[in-house]
């Protein structure tokens, strides 16, 4: 990293972006990473999202001692409104997203933002670390930043192992014009999965930074290990509708190539679905998810092998009729 470009960068204000709901045992070794970043022109954004627990007073106690932070507390909304809130309040020239109950290594904001700088990109990525307890999941890194066309990183969020660079958006800095007019999908499960692919779309390329600088919480009763047959059967709804919108984004945008993979490997969920759960709960919306992605009869032919397996798993879905409109839905 040159100085030059260091003594630029500290020029540009940075917004970290913190949703926050009821955790109380996470929220200050969040906070304090963000504080004693090495990058010292930043605005931490609080957004209370009506906790019932002492993560609201928690927040205060830390805008009272510290100018740059600002608390907003509001009703819950849940994740993306949470977010959304964020991103109307945030005055920086680069945009972070953190979650309450992770925490980020201390040159997590400089080593982006000098990417973004030096790549002359309007995203910059890092890997993330798993965290379990006190058990942190190390990988070898070679701390190396490198350069990915949008397009290779579409593909890569499908299957994140090379770079695990997923559809999350906590692990990366956006340069606040990129994010004009996107907004998250209030209300969703993977609220990210529409939200990501745009932003990285329009960035044309990514600057990734082959560092373990974000580390993620993986824990019971998070929104990404849910409890309750309500909520798994909101998360499957969820997936389907945003999955219609990705898609639709892709066609729209003529990135055929990567609708077609996502398509494919989407029918194959849907059939997962169906074999593992009741499936007259999500009738309405898979046969919506069909008829709105339909699969031409030589795409099918190239799942064969897969259909003919999954035929074993929900031959018992032949006593809804479901099988039968799904077949009509693709071969009509």
């Amino acid at each position: 990293m040159g100085k030059e470009i260091i003594n630029e960068s500290q020029q540009l204000l940075v917004s970290i972006i913190v949703p926050v709901y009821n955790v109380e045992q996470y929220l200050e070794q969040c906070v304090e990473s963000l504080i004693n970043q090495s990058y010292k022109k930043i605005e931490i954004i609080l957004v209370d999202d009506g906790s019932t627990d002492m993560s609201s007073k928690i927040c205060d106690s830390y805008a009272e001692n510290n100018n740059n932070i600002i608390v907003i507390h509001k009703i819950n909304g849940g994740l993306s409104d949470a977010r959304n809130v964020g991103l109307e309040k945030a005055n920086g020239d680069y945009i972070s997203f953190v979650d309450s109950d992770d925490y980020v290594e201390r040159t997590f904001i400089e080593d982006l933002l000098t990417a973004c700088i030096n790549f002359n990109v309007s995203v910059s990525c890092t890997r993330w670390r798993p965290t379990i307890g006190t058990n942190r999941f190390k990988k070898k890194t070679t701390g190396r930043t490198i350069l990915i066309d949008s397009e290779k990183v579409l593909f890569e969020m499908l299957n994140p192992k090379q770079y695990m660079i997923t559809t999350s958006v906590w692990d990366r800095l956006y340069k606040k014009e990129i994010l004009k007019d996107v907004i998250f999908p209030k209300g969703k499960c993977y609220e990210d999965t529409v939200f990501s692919p745009t932003i990285i779309n329009r960035a044309r390329r990514i600057a990734y930074i082959d560092k373990e600088l974000y580390n993620y919480r993986i824990r019971q009763g998070s929104i990404t290990n849910p409890e309750g047959k309500e909520f798994d059967r909101k998360i499957v709804t969820d997936k389907l509708f945003l999955a219609m919108q990705q898609l639709d984004y892709f066609r729209d945008n003529s990135l055929m190539a990567v609708y077609n993979t996502y398509r494919s490997i989407y029918y194959q969920e849907i059939l997962s679905i169906i074999a593992q759960n009741p499936y007259e709960e999500y009738e309405g919306i898979l046969y919506t998810y069909l008829q709105r992605t339909k699969l031409k009869t030589s795409e099918i032919m190239d799942l064969k092998e897969s259909l003919i397996y999954k035929a074993i798993l929900f031959i018992k879905t032949l006593a809804s009729g479901l099988i039968i409109k799904i077949y009509k839905c693709i071969f009509k």
